[in-house]
């Protein structure tokens, strides 16, 4: 399978751009245990957590934007990938 838009990893972490719904689907398959969704609910068509669920994949939603960033989302999302602890996770 091809990289996810504006792929970049470091380490066992990835940050990309929204995944379509096809690649949702692959995403265990490519090792993901774990996917972090920062986007507003308001940002998104349809829930993403039922398909990302489905694909074998633990989900967490913290929306941020520039202007509401904080340290406690910063703690979510590390509290997040901490109890993923081995697993592969997509941040977007």
């Amino acid at each position: 399978m091809d990289e996810l838009k504006n792929e970049t990893r470091i380490g066992r972490f990835t940050v990309a751009g929204q995944p379509t719904d096809e690649e949702l689907e692959h995403l265990s398959e490519r090792g993901y245990g774990l996917v972090v969704n920062v986007r507003p609910s308001e940002e998104l068509e349809e829930a993403e957590e039922p398909k990302v669920v489905h694909a074998g994949c633990a989900y967490e939603n913290v929306p941020i934007t520039r202007q509401t960033i904080s340290r406690e989302h910063v703690l979510r999302v590390r509290e997040a990938a901490d109890q993923a602890l081995g697993l592969d996770v997509l941040i977007h």
